[in-house]
């Protein structure tokens, strides 16, 4: 690929050329240049033609030549080739001065001219077809549409004629990614991988250094966010290794390991080294398709470094400018929003979750995941128990690879099977999340709950001979709702709010603590307004968040 500068010298030189000599040269040209010659001559049908067979060139490393090449061509003329349609729409939505409004208005218009397409073009046509309606779906944040074209996508390259794919080998690597990025939006994560690895060895197969860069990039960034963090940091470490073999020559893959290096920081508890990541970023990373995974990751940064009051207030922030970008696909939709249902949960308030979460779909595992959390600091463990079931069943089926979900949900059933007294389940629960945690060296899914439960926890496998994992996690910052008591309650009050969370009722604690009931109802108005509750069930949960239970 020419740099700007050549591009822009050869454009010149192709001025001082005769009409005759420009269209008998440019299949000899930079595909950049030939196709700004086709656009600015009008000879739209060379230029979907072109860009066809360069869909990786002119869709990728060279928007915004293509964006200025395409937007001097009236939106008229470009209505009858649906892949200039296209190509003017996804390098228009890379480009932060498109107003959010034009993408809307023609998104659904785009998006038909080009499934009517499909009859008219050659095989290898399709490619680029399906590659644009890929991303143009996945941007705008219809990614049940995205995952299909990109299926579709996956499979003609698997089932193709290697005659006619010739003529867009070196577009192939990028369709892989391209099927990559959405499956790993989507939570497909065994998929996303293995398209990544096939953009690796296309990529070798042509000595394209910037798509090896890319796959290379792309299955550290993946191996990251399903939580196998030992293939993570294999994979990065040799990402990091190749990208420095071309210094300066490499802008594919980059973005993808630096997000991957900051997982792996705040998987080894080094949350200065992550806070750096995400400064090398930028904190204006909104303009980064994959811009919610690098704000779950400043999210887990920011609740390690100054507590959830801090990260809520940050992650609202990202959300609140998010409303001027394309909306994202609802996978990540539910994430981010999950995520601020839990930091919100922790910090002692219980019903602005509730109603974060009714708005998501229930069925989605962060969603699930968030509830189970949320039941379990409310003290509800027969619905946290249930839930975190429901996790760990959905996960199974749908999402084997998300092994981030899988450990949080170990967890939620863990401490909730201990606070219902199963005391075998817990047992069997926590083996099985430290089992987890210690094979893909993955712990910050356990963020999400009380220092006091884990605790607990911890000390029961701990009895049982579970050390080794224990002793590293001892080293962790723990997490837990940062409210604090105004006025310390006596020893009375202490004694009677143990036994109203052991015995339930006033009668059965006024006995355990040989009172009578009334001194014992007299005592818990004092509990409630210390604690800041209006009742029996709202004063037991703050006294867990208080750590006063």
């Amino acid at each position: 690929m020419h740099s700007i500068e050549r591009v822009f010298e050869v454009g010149e030189a192709l001025g001082q050329l005769t009409a005759e000599a420009q269209t008998s040269n440019q299949d000899t040209i930079d595909p950049i240049v030939s196709f700004q010659y086709y656009c600015s001559s009008n000879a739209l049908e060379k230029a979907e033609l072109l860009l066809a067979q360069n869909f990786s060139a002119l869709t990728d490393l060279a928007s915004p030549h293509i964006f200025r090449a395409l937007a001097q061509v009236p939106m008229a003329d470009l209505g009858a080739f649906p892949l200039l349609l296209g190509a003017r729409f996804l390098t228009g939505l890379s480009d932060s001065s498109t107003p959010i409004s034009w993408l809307q208005r023609n998104f659904h218009k785009i998006v038909s001219a080009l499934e009517s397409k499909e009859a008219a073009l050659a095989p290898y046509q399709v490619l680029a077809r399906e590659g644009l309606l890929t991303a143009i779906n996945r941007a705008m944040g219809d990614g049940v549409t995205a995952f299909r074209h990109a299926t579709k996508m996956a499979l003609s390259l698997e089932e193709r004629d290697p005659i006619a794919f010739a003529k867009v080998r070196e577009s192939i690597p990028l369709a892989h990614a391209l099927t990559a990025l959405t499956y790993a939006h989507l939570d497909h994560y065994d998929l996303a991988f293995h398209q990544y690895r096939l953009c690796e060895i296309e990529a070798e197969l042509s000595h394209d250094i910037q798509e090896i860069s890319r796959g290379l990039g792309g299955q550290a960034y993946v191996s990251a966010l399903q939580g196998d963090m030992r293939m993570a940091k294999d994979k990065t470490t040799k990402s990091l290794e190749f990208q420095s073999n071309y210094p300066g020559q490499i802008s594919l893959g980059k973005i993808s390991t630096d997000i991957a290096a900051i997982y792996l920081d705040i998987e080894q508890f080094d949350f200065s080294a992550s806070a750096e990541g995400l400064d090398r970023i930028g904190r204006d990373y909104l303009g980064v398709e994959s811009w919610p995974r690098i704000a779950y990751a400043a999210a887990l940064t920011d609740l390690h470094a100054h507590g959830p009051l801090v990260a809520q207030a940050q992650l609202n922030e990202v959300l609140w400018s998010s409303a001027s970008r394309p909306p994202i696909v609802e996978s990540l939709h539910n994430l981010l929003h999950a995520l601020q249902a839990k930091l919100i949960a922790l910090t002692g308030d219980f019903s602005q979750p509730h109603g974060i979460l009714s708005d998501l779909d229930p069925n989605q595992p962060t969603v699930i995941l968030a509830s189970a959390q949320l039941a379990l600091l409310e003290g509800e463990f027969e619905a946290a128990a249930t839930l975190a079931l429901r996790a760990e069943e959905t996960v199974a089926k749908q999402f084997p690879a998300a092994h981030r979900f899988r450990v949080e949900a170990h967890v939620y059933a863990a401490i909730a099977a201990l606070r219902l007294g199963n005391v075998e389940v817990a047992k069997q629960q926590g083996a099985r999340l430290l089992g987890a945690m210690q094979t893909l060296d993955l712990f910050s899914p356990i963020s999400f709950v009380r220092q006091t439960d884990l605790q607990e926890l911890f000390a029961l496998l701990e009895r049982n001979g579970h050390t080794e994992v224990l002793s590293l996690l001892s080293d962790l910052p723990l997490c837990g709702p940062t409210v604090q008591i105004q006025q310390p309650l006596s020893d009375t009050e202490g004694a009677v709010l143990r036994a109203i969370s052991a015995y339930t009722t006033v009668p059965k604690a006024a006995t355990a603590l040989y009172l009578s009931p009334n001194t014992v109802k007299f005592h818990l108005k004092n509990i409630y307004r210390k604690i800041g509750a209006t009742n029996r069930k709202e004063a037991l949960a703050k006294a867990r968040g208080m750590s006063l239970l």
